[in-house]
């Protein structure tokens, strides 16, 4: 949450006199969200569908993510999960990360930044211990960079990453034994 609220008072102070509205918003919003969308229910679909049929276990860290917790403590985790780290994240990866490269240079440099920051995001999720989340995190990630450049915005992979963490949350919630 800290960092969240420090990366985004970042944010407003770089941008202050000019422009952070447009940095928020982008110039486009209802295309890359509605297929960004698609691809992160249908990434994470297939993610449980092969653990289901390969009969991989669940990550060992979400088998016991609610242990102990009273249904108020769960509620209130699960909203810090949708509210907080796409805030965090996204300010952190598809904005710091992805504007090292010269986003306005051509393709070349896009598709640098969309790669650079999706290898960084998945390296840094390293609490995970099966391949197969590994691949999902690296398509999160490019689905979220991609949704960046498409946007021209920080508002669509935000709202993305809160559905996935819906979606993942859900998914965890319906293999609980």
């Amino acid at each position: 949450g800290y960092a969240a609220i420090g990366l985004l008072v970042l944010l407003c102070l770089q941008y202050r006199k000019q422009g952070l509205r447009q940095v928020i918003l982008g110039q486009r919003w209802r295309r890359p969200l509605l297929f960004g969308l698609i691809a992160m229910v249908g990434a994470y679909t297939l993610c449980a569908l092969l653990m289901h049929l390969l009969q991989i276990p669940r990550e060992s860290f979400m088998v016991h993510f609610y242990d102990g917790l009273g249904p108020a403590q769960i509620a209130l985790l699960c909203l810090t999960l949708v509210l907080f780290p796409p805030v965090a994240e996204e300010l952190l990866f598809r904005h710091y990360v992805m504007r090292v490269f010269a986003l306005d240079s051509g393709r070349f440099w896009q598709w640098t930044a969309i790669v650079v920051s999706t290898l960084v995001f998945a390296a840094l999720h390293n609490q995970y211990d099966n391949l197969i989340t590994l691949v999902t995190l690296v398509a999160v990630g490019l689905i979220l960079a991609i949704a960046r450049v498409a946007s021209g915005g920080l508002l669509v992979p935000v709202l993305l990453h809160a559905a996935a963490e819906v979606v993942a949350i859900s998914i965890n919630y319906l293999q609980m034994d």
